[in-house]
């Protein structure tokens, strides 16, 4: 035991002495490249700035949708003709929480 202590003790050490590794370049011209696409580009369209916003807007109202189903699913139903009861219910949940 004492054997694979001094060995994993000497594999730290070399570990913490080992050369960080270098950071990889990107290859020459990629700067230039990728301005020259970006630049190339038509500005964007209302219509795809609406489709965008449309789509998380979208997103959004499901993600309401779903949250107020979970609440309403969790919290216990009584006879819904009984707005004391309803009240009640509603008490009951918010201590609960």
């Amino acid at each position: 035991m004492h054997d694979s202590k001094d060995s994993w003790d000497r594999l730290i050490e070399a570990a913490r002495q080992a050369p960080e590794p270098a950071m990889p370049e990107a290859p020459f011209g990629f700067a230039t490249r990728v301005v020259a696409r970006w630049q190339s580009a038509p500005p964007p369209t209302l219509l795809s700035v609406w489709e965008l916003l449309a789509r998380r807007i979208l997103v959004g109202a499901c993600a309401v949708m779903l949250l107020s189903l979970a609440l309403h699913l969790s919290v216990p139903q009584r006879a819904a003709s009984d707005p004391i009861a309803a009240a009640e219910n509603l008490i009951e949940f918010a201590v609960l929480e």
